[in-house]
Formats: structure tokens, sequence, C-alpha cells
């Protein structure tokens, strides 16, 4: 393999960048569109940071012989080139970048990818930090169908969690449907392990949150017509024990308004209420 100072006449625009071939099958295309559109479309990076995840886009560099297309990655703090006019700009040409993605990943569809093998030495030849390899059906490996590398000075090592401390993102497995087929896939997840939302589980979630503020809001504005019915049906009797006080206050004082009465009348014919009665 010509080193990197030997290779004096690498020109990216002299490459073949696009060979126009087929995913694998309907499975590994759907499963690589679930590992990078729910990035752009609900993962928040720390401090807001730009990012490229990309699916089946070839990286190039003068430091590897032939160019290597990795199933899936993700490059932080890099920008999606505007132009589109030169081939440097379609695809991930490490030599203008300036830096290797942080995670690359691998899904296995047959025995004949190499992603344990010469892929697993290239990444770490690039740069690259974090390598996740995906064997749904167990060509290669036994018994885990995940297996991840975390590189040091080019060095692959192999990491008992699918957690990539550096990028704030791990993987694990998720058995859902997705686009109508059920499956097990590979997803990314937060910390905690919960997924990185899809834009329709996304647009989900927020329809079950505003049915979910929406009736509470109804229940709470229910309780507030009840309270406030309660308050006025409070209020009336207090108003009715108010009236019927009155009540008996005014027969109570028209009571003594005729005993009074009858006594002035007694005292007129000469009799003593208060001694001959």
């Amino acid at each position: 393999m010509l080193t990197y100072k030997e290779k004096k006449n690498f020109n990216i625009e002299e490459m073949e960048i696009e060979d126009s071939k087929p995913v694998d099958n309907i499975f590994s295309e759907k499963q690589m569109r679930l590992l990078t559109e729910p990035l752009y479309t609900s993962w928040k990076p720390k401090e807001h940071i730009n990012f490229l995840v990309t699916a089946n886009v070839g990286i190039f560099t003068e430091i590897l012989e032939n160019p290597i297309v990795p199933d899936v990655l993700l490059s932080l703090e890099v920008d999606i080139p505007e132009s589109r006019k030169k081939k440097e700009d379609l695809c991930y040409y490490l030599d203008k970048i300036g830096k290797a993605p942080e995670v690359v990943i691998e899904i296995v569809s047959n025995k004949e990818g190499n992603e344990l093998d010469s892929k697993l030495k290239d990444y770490g030849k690039i740069g690259v930090l974090y390598y996740t390899v995906y064997d749904p059906d167990l060509h290669i490996l036994k018994g885990n169908p995940v297996s991840s590398f975390k590189y040091k000075k080019g060095m692959a090592f192999r990491i008992e969690k699918s957690w990539f401390e550096e990028v704030g993102l791990g993987l694990r497995l998720w058995d859902g449907i997705f686009e109508n087929q059920h499956g097990t896939w590979l997803r990314w997840c937060d910390y905690f392990g919960e997924v990185i939302p899809t834009g329709k589980e996304l647009a989900e979630l927020e329809r079950r949150k505003t049915a979910i503020e929406q009736k509470q809001r109804i229940e709470a504005q229910k309780q507030r017509m009840e309270a406030q019915k309660q308050a006025e049906v409070e209020k009336n009797c207090r108003m009715e024990t108010q009236k019927q006080a009155e009540i008996e206050k005014n027969y109570r004082m028209e009571a003594q308004r005729q005993v009074e009465h009858l006594a002035q009348k007694l005292r007129e014919l000469g009799f003593n209420p208060e001694q001959d009665l």
C-alpha cells in the first residue's frame, strides 16, 4: 500500500465517487435511514454543534489506497458543502474536511464485507474514534449482533457498551415497527437508553403531549366550573341562612313589639303587667 507522501498523483476530481450500485437489501436500506433521519429530526447535540450523518457515502483520502464506504458515518463540527460542482464536495473528502468521522457503522448482510478485517484496520488508520458492526443475522458475530470498538492511536479495542462518550450518543437494539416493517433495529440512543425518535415518532409524541395537555386543560376547566358551582351553592346556602336568620330576628322583634303593646294597653286599663300577670 502506498503511503500518503508516495501518492503524489492523487486527485479527487479524477476519482469515481459514485458506482450507482444498489444497497444490499430492503432491510439494510431502511436500517441506514433509521440511523440518519432521527439525528437531523430530533437530536440536539451539546453546544448545538454542526454535524454530518450520511449513509453509503464514500470516504476518500490519500491515506488509503482505496476509498472506504461505511454504511453510516457521523462526523461532528462539519458542514455540508453548499457547492455541488466539485466531486470533493459530493463525498467525504477527508483531506479537505480535515477530520475523520467520530462514528462509523457497518451493517453485515453477507460474509464478504471485511467488517472485522480490512475495514476495522482502515478506520483506525484514518482516525475514526468509534466503530460499530451490526450483524442482524449473525454471519460473523456470535451471540451478540452488535459489536463496538474504540480506537486508541489507530488500534481497535472492543468496548462492552455501545456508548460514545465524546459524541454524547450511544447505540442499542430496539424491537418495533419502522415504516410498516417489524423487526429488531439498531438505533441511536441517549445515555439512559432512550432512542432518538424519528420525525414520525416525534410528531406522534407531540400529538400525544398535545392531547394530554388538552385533556388536562379540559379537566382543569371542569374542576374550576365544579368549584365555581359549589362556591355558588355554598353562597346561596349562606344567603338563605342569613335570610332565615333575618326572618327569625324580625319575628322576635315583632313578638316583642306586640308584648310591649299589650303591656301598654293593660297599664292604660289600670293593670300592672309586671305584677298582675
